[in-house]
């Protein structure tokens, strides 16, 4: 049997509302995993778009650093949790 348990750090992640460093909010929903590779993946939705339009990012991706005009800054930045929004 396939253990499904979630790693540590997609435990850690906060539900709620993330700032792209690009500058568009998201609204991250949680954790999944793929279901072929069981990759950890994030589940989240632009704050502009269609609520039932989602996007995944794997978790390993979501949680990177980026290099913007020579100075390494975090992918997603928490901004705050979002109890309304997120069912």
């Amino acid at each position: 049997m396939i253990d499904y348990k979630l790693s540590a750090t997609a435990k850690r992640l906060k539900r709620g509302i993330y700032k792209h460093y690009k500058g568009q909010r998201v609204i991250v929903y949680g954790v999944a995993n793929q279901s072929e590779t069981l990759e950890e993946v994030v589940v989240y939705r632009h704050e502009t778009d269609d609520p039932n339009h989602f996007w995944v990012r794997p978790l390993s991706m979501f949680l990177e650093t980026v290099t913007v005009h020579n100075q390494t800054i975090s992918r997603f930045t928490f901004l705050a949790e979002n109890d309304k929004e997120i069912v």
